[in-house]
């Protein structure tokens, strides 16, 4: 859900005759709509999709929609949490294909539990790597098999750790016994 919140977005106003203008703090509102776009797309739990989007003049932010919650399946609501975290991740992927990076403040308003995420902007180059991160969300599948049994190689532990800490998340590799 794209909900716009504040006064009008500076894209409206920041016009000339070649028509809306990029501001260099936020994107113009077509590249906000396409980052949303990849972004929900992304994997939820039983496809609840339990995100809500606000779009301000300056930020885009996150809410979890407690009302899609799954309180038999997810009581604790951690799923809930894992779906809009994986939103988010391909909203900001999204967002550096568009030509932006994002400043992003976890949990910025501790008066609303809700409130998961507060994503400001600053102009940056594409990458590759983001490029070819957009091209996966569009296809990825959710595959419900049984994970296999073989023990993952070291490697793999390796880029998975890496790749949550380059997203400011702490990961371990936990051995099972």
């Amino acid at each position: 859900m794209l909900e716009t919140v504040g006064a009008a977005p500076e894209w409206a106003a920041a016009t000339s005759e070649r028509g809306p203008m990029m501001s260099n703090a936020h994107p113009d509102r077509d590249t906000v709509h396409g980052a949303l776009a990849l972004a929900v797309r992304a994997p939820s739990a039983h496809n609840t999709q339990p995100w809500l989007w606000r779009v301000g003049d300056r930020t885009v932010h996150l809410y979890a929609d407690t009302g899609l919650r799954l309180p038999h399946t997810d009581p604790g609501q951690r799923d809930l949490v894992l779906s809009c975290g994986a939103a988010l991740h391909h909203f900001r992927v999204a967002a550096r294909v568009f030509g932006w990076d994002t400043v992003m403040h976890r949990a910025p308003n501790p008066a609303d539990p809700d409130h998961l995420a507060a994503i400001e902007f600053r102009g940056a180059a594409s990458t590759v790597e983001a490029v070819r991160m957009s091209r996966a969300i569009t296809r990825r599948r959710t595959d419900r098999r049984r994970y296999a049994s073989g023990e993952l190689p070291a490697a793999h532990v390796a880029a998975i750790v890496a790749a949550g800490e380059a997203n400011g998340v702490p990961v371990c590799d936990v051995e099972s016994g």
